[in-house]
């Protein structure tokens, strides 16, 4: 599990798999040791039998024992994209199931580094720096939140993941180029459109996820809508590159489901005024 949501991301793969009866084994982040004993703690002084959740303080090198374990009948894992590979092989070998969400790296000075490598190299193929870009004088590795306009594909901030407080603003023609350039890349974590026109609306949902040569996956179209408390139940992972399956995709769905209801679990409040056959009940 990553250190950067330490407690939300081992806690979701921990609540779906002790409920039935499972038991959850966690190999979190070196630099989150007590973050990985404190949900053990957590556990324990719920209520739930001595060892339903453990916590492993082991090396990446000790993974691969554990993953053949027979006792072990499936996996998660968010991370780098080399681990996945080789967690996805291990798994498959042994015909069990994983859920991988791949990308991202550590918040260290290489970070900052590649960071920056990839604003400075946008800016030198004439990306406009609308706010941010330079790294500031100061203690640990800080980067300002930055802002990049006027992006083209020869720019490696167009096809790779930066995983650092830069956004890429872009500008096209119509919606159709809007599609295609949102699906235009192997990343399928998360994408809203947002609009008050119907026909828009419609066109956003359909090239999404049911027109040839898309590759679907998770959309937010909601508008004029709010997701106003727990965000973090909508779906994620998308269902293509480095993330796979959709984790969550039976929360909400909105767009290619029949007419029918909507249920959503849970203190969810959503109003959506997409489409007038859908209704939402709570």
């Amino acid at each position: 599990m990553p250190w950067n949501f330490p407690l939300w991301q081992a806690m979701r793969f921990a609540a779906p798999a002790l409920m039935p009866g499972n038991v959850g084994l966690l190999k979190h982040a070196s630099n989150v040791p007590q973050t990985a004993m404190f949900m053990q703690d957590l556990f324990s002084r719920a209520g739930f039998p001595a060892g339903t959740f453990q916590t492993l303080l082991v090396s990446s090198g000790r993974i691969e024992a554990i993953l053949r374990d027979d006792r072990v009948t499936a996996a998660t894992l968010t991370g780098s994209g080399p681990a996945g590979q080789s967690v996805a092989a291990i798994a498959g070998s042994e015909i069990k199931k994983v859920v991988l969400e791949l990308g991202g790296s550590a918040p260290s000075e290489q970070q900052r580094k590649d960071v920056e490598e990839l604003v400075d190299d946008a800016a030198a193929k004439d990306a406009r720096v609308l706010c941010g870009g330079k790294v500031q004088a100061g203690p640990g590795w800080y980067y300002p939140p930055t802002v990049l306009a006027g992006i083209t594909d020869d720019m490696r901030v167009h096809s790779e993941e930066v995983f650092g407080p830069t956004a890429t603003r872009y500008r096209v023609a119509d919606i159709d180029a809007a599609i295609a350039l949102a699906n235009g890349t192997e990343f399928g974590l998360g994408a809203n459109a947002w609009t008050d026109d119907e026909q828009e609306r419609a066109r956003f949902t359909r090239g999404s996820g049911g027109r040839p040569g898309f590759h679907q996956r998770q959309r937010h179209f909601v508008p004029a809508a709010a997701l106003r408390r727990h965000q973090d139940l909508r779906p994620w992972a998308g269902a293509r590159g480095p993330r796979h399956p959709r984790v969550l995709q039976h929360q909400v769905s909105v767009g290619w489901r029949p007419p029918g209801q909507l249920s959503l679990p849970g203190p969810i409040e959503l109003v959506i005024d997409a489409r007038p056959d859908v209704t939402i009940e709570r």
